[in-house]
């Protein structure tokens, strides 16, 4: 029997600022997503090039090819720029939550940029641990719960939103409990 002896650290850094509490949660390294996906972008990288310089130069092989190579190009370069934000989420992603007299804003950040969504504090309902349904190894890293959900739930109006992608359940009850001492997110409105 395996025996573990060192208990797993929180990821999620707290700070209590004048302005309030604000939690920073890092992504979850996948570093097998991370190395397939950094070795994709080389041969990514190589065909946009060479795409590139066969248009301007004029030399496509056919002269239908140019049509052909250029709506490529436009595929390419979309799956592309999905493929480097999927890396850099892993990479450097983080989800920061603030928690203000007024508002809980979170915002979703990959190298200091990224969008943030406030939401009216009074509005917000039932902060709550969001449980993964299946248990199942392969809930880390990429999911379609990262970076657009997560394991922390609250209700806002007629819809729920996510957050803590990644973040195990000891972790969450920890957080949750955190935001509740600071504010009681009635179910009732």
């Amino acid at each position: 029997m395996a025996r573990v002896s060192v208990p797993t650290a929180r990821r999620a850094s707290v700070l209590d600022t004048p302005e309030g509490l604000v939690i920073d949660l890092p992504a979850s390294k996948n570093w097998a997503l991370i190395l397939f996906i950094g070795f994709w972008l080389c041969g990514w990288a190589l065909g946009e090039f060479s795409a590139i310089h066969q248009l301007a130069t004029g030399k496509t092989p056919t002269s239908g090819g140019s049509l052909f190579l250029l709506v490529w190009l436009g595929a390419w370069t979309v799956g592309g720029c999905i493929a480097i934000s999927v890396w850099l989420w892993n990479v450097a992603g983080h989800e920061i939550v603030s928690l203000t007299p007024t508002s809980l804003a979170i915002r979703r950040s990959m190298l200091g940029f990224g969008p943030s969504r406030e939401y009216d504090l009074p509005s917000v309902k039932n902060l709550r641990i969001n449980a993964p349904a299946v248990i199942s190894p392969y809930n880390r890293g990429f999911s379609p719960q990262t970076p657009f959900g997560g394991t922390i739930a609250f209700d806002y109006g007629s819809k729920t939103f996510r957050f803590g992608g990644g973040v195990d359940e000891a972790e969450a009850s920890h957080l949750v409990e955190l935001l509740k001492s600071r504010y009681p997110f009635d179910s009732t409105p």
